[in-house]
């Protein structure tokens, strides 16, 4: 959970101080990647400060990079996140 904690925050610094590494990083699937690790991790059982605290920047993660390249949203598997997210 650190290690996941700690490379959303590394992407966030990057994404806000570079967008050729905006581009690549979307180019790359890493938008995909964080998608997948949402719908991975288990928020059935927010267990920890750190688990929160990771989903809860991920989320905003996700969001920051919606509202920047609203595209982004047409990828997003829809049905199998919602499911996830409220299962």
């Amino acid at each position: 959970m650190f290690r996941l904690l700690y490379c959303v925050q590394i992407i966030n610094s990057q994404i806000q101080s570079d967008d050729a590494w905006l581009q690549l990083f979307i180019k790359e699937g890493g938008f995909h990647q964080l998608i997948k690790c949402v719908i991975e991790l288990n928020v059935t059982e927010v267990d920890s400060m750190l688990k929160l605290k990771c989903l809860k920047d991920l989320i905003a993660l996700i969001s920051m990079l919606l509202k920047e390249q609203s595209s982004l949203l047409a990828e997003i598997p829809g049905k199998q996140l919602v499911h996830r997210l409220l299962d």
